[in-house]
């Protein structure tokens, strides 16, 4: 499934990426982390099709990207993969927001943590550009903290 997620994405069937996606999320497989990082823009067809009964299911992220759900379930080993990609200048505005997204579903009640390691990260950083990224990416993270954390969330993000 991995080798075939690495092939070029204008030739796979959409319908085979999917079931890859989902089961290497499944599986938790960790290697697989940077790979789905690379699908966070990966739009599950199957899950926007209109129809009244899937409503609430289309408003999930995770169900619309499979590989943000794939990441989540895979957990904290995919943090690395997921600071790769918000690093990554060439990463485009979708893939940073799902791969924000997906640390709020790992981390949910420590989000706080997430948003130290990001701003860790920014702080780590020879480049300005990625301390950049780092730091915005911090910043908008601790808007999702939650109201006993959100004071530390703010503050870890504001260090630069």
């Amino acid at each position: 499934m991995l080798s075939y997620l690495r092939s070029e994405r204008a030739f796979l069937d959409q319908s085979c990426v999917r079931r890859a996606i989902i089961e290497l999320g499944q599986a938790k497989y960790e290697l697989a982390a940077d790979v789905l990082a690379s699908y966070l823009d990966f739009v599950d067809e199957t899950e926007t099709a209109v129809d009244p009964n899937t409503r609430l299911r289309r408003l999930l992220p995770q169900k619309k990207y499979p590989a943000m759900g794939a990441l989540c379930e895979i957990g904290r080993p995919a943090l690395p993969a997921i600071l790769g990609i918000i690093k990554n200048g060439d990463s485009s505005e979708l893939v940073r927001e799902n791969g924000l997204g997906a640390l709020i579903n790992i981390y949910g009640p420590d989000l706080q943590v997430a948003v130290e390691s990001l701003a860790q990260a920014g702080r780590s950083s020879s480049n300005k550009n990625d301390a950049d990224r780092f730091h915005d990416a911090a910043w908008s993270l601790s808007r999702w903290c939650d109201e006993r954390t959100i004071a530390a969330c703010e503050a870890a993000a504001q260090q630069k």
